[in-house]
C-alpha cells in the first residue's frame, strides 16, 4: 500500500488506518504537505513507514528467548531434565512473547497516531 499525505484530510485518513492489530502493510509513504520542510518530510516518511509495518517481533523474539531460558534453567536446576518441564518452559515463554508482541503493537500504534497528530498540529492556522 502507498500512503500519500498531501493535506490534513490525507493525514486524518492515515490516522484512521493506524489501528492496533490490523494496520496495513505500507510499501511507500510520500509526504507533499506544503507546511513541512523537505528534510522533515523525508524523516517523517521513514518513521511513518516503520511504524505502520511494525509487527512487535522486535520485542517478542528476545522476550521468548529470555523467559524460556530462565524458566528452563530454573526448573532444571531444581529437578533435572524432563519433557514436561521443556513443554512448560516453552508455554510460559510463548505467553510472555505474545504479551510483549501485543504490548509492542500497542506502543507503536500510539506512537504512530501521536506522530500523525503532531503533523496536523504543525499546520499553520
Amino acid at each position: 500500500m502507498k500512503i500519500q499525505l498531501n493535506n490534513r484530510d490525507d493525514v486524518e485518513r492515515a490516522r484512521s488506518l493506524a489501528t492496533w492489530l490490523s494496520r496495513p502493510v505500507v510499501d511507500q509513504v510520500v509526504i507533499t504537505i506544503p507546511w513541512l520542510p523537505e528534510r522533515q518530510r523525508a524523516r517523517l516518511e521513514k518513521r511513518i513507514k516503520y511504524l505502520f509495518n511494525d509487527c512487535g517481533c522486535l520485542w517478542g523474539g528476545p522476550v521468548f528467548l529470555v523467559v524460556f531460558s530462565a524458566v528452563l534453567v530454573t526448573k532444571w536446576s531444581s529437578g533435572g531434565f524432563s519433557w514436561p518441564t521443556l513443554g512448560v518452559s516453552f508455554g510460559i515463554g510463548a505467553m510472555a512473547a505474545l504479551t510483549a508482541k501485543f504490548t509492542a503493537l500497542a506502543c507503536s500504534g500510539v506512537r504512530l497516531k501521536s506522530l500523525l497528530n503532531r503533523i496536523i498540529g504543525l499546520e499553520p492556522k
